[in-house]
């Protein structure tokens, strides 16, 4: 029986951008999974951000999404508070903070990442390539995503170094980020290091084997 498991992509804006929302589900146990974009969301200009947490927090707490999501913020500027009450609610748990850079390197550890956008947008564009994605055309925002996603160009400096935006300043690109976020953190999936116990020598009851030596 295929286990399905949830992603969810949280590109935070600012006072011109909308926070955007991506939710998406996929076999767990596939090492090719085809990506199903359930969810596409705007949130209105000006929603408070601990509405927006509360929101979202809810939805992570319901079957059949509760300890069963990937949830990647992005944490670049204003993001980072976000994460922080998200992270607050208890229950809630494989929370990726990702700073998004124009570099061109993976870094960072754990739960914490930076990723170039570069990564990320190219890593979508692969995907839709590979029909790995499938967006129910029913959604309200299939178009406006479809557009971002077109509109997107590389741009490159005189000393060589790309960029990746909309075509057009006024172009918002807020949907793509946030499908982006949740289908990368899909695709490569961080594990955190393992946590170590360190436990005193002197409580560690000692034993002894056949030869009378002790070990612990």
């Amino acid at each position: 029986m295929n286990r399905q498991r949830y992603l969810f992509g949280l590109d935070v804006g600012q006072a011109q951008d909308p926070t955007a929302l991506a939710i998406v589900e996929h076999e767990a146990r596939s090492r090719h999974p085809v990506y199903n974009v359930r969810e596409l969301y705007r949130y209105p200009l000006g929603t408070p951000y601990p509405v927006i947490c509360d929101e979202i927090s809810a939805r992570l707490r319901s079957a059949p999404l509760a300890r069963n999501s990937l949830v990647a913020i992005d944490a670049t500027g204003v993001g980072a508070p976000i994460v922080d009450l998200i992270k607050n609610q208890r229950d809630i748990y494989d929370i990726y903070s990702i700073t998004i850079t124009g570099g061109t390197a993976v870094s960072g550890t754990s739960y914490q990442l930076t990723v170039p956008k570069r990564d990320l947008i190219t890593k979508t564009a692969i995907l839709f390539q590979q029909h790995r994605i499938r967006i129910a055309a029913s959604l309200p925002d299939t178009q406006q995503l479809l557009d971002e996603l077109h509109s997107y160009r590389i741009k490159t400096s005189d000393t060589g170094h790309h960029t990746y935006a909309p075509a057009h300043s006024s172009d918002h690109d807020d949907l793509l980020l946030a499908l982006s976020l949740a289908l990368w953190i899909g695709e490569h999936r961080p594990v955190p290091p393992p946590s170590t116990i360190h436990v005193p020598r002197g409580c560690i009851p000692t034993q002894h084997d056949r030869f009378g030596r002790t070990w612990f």
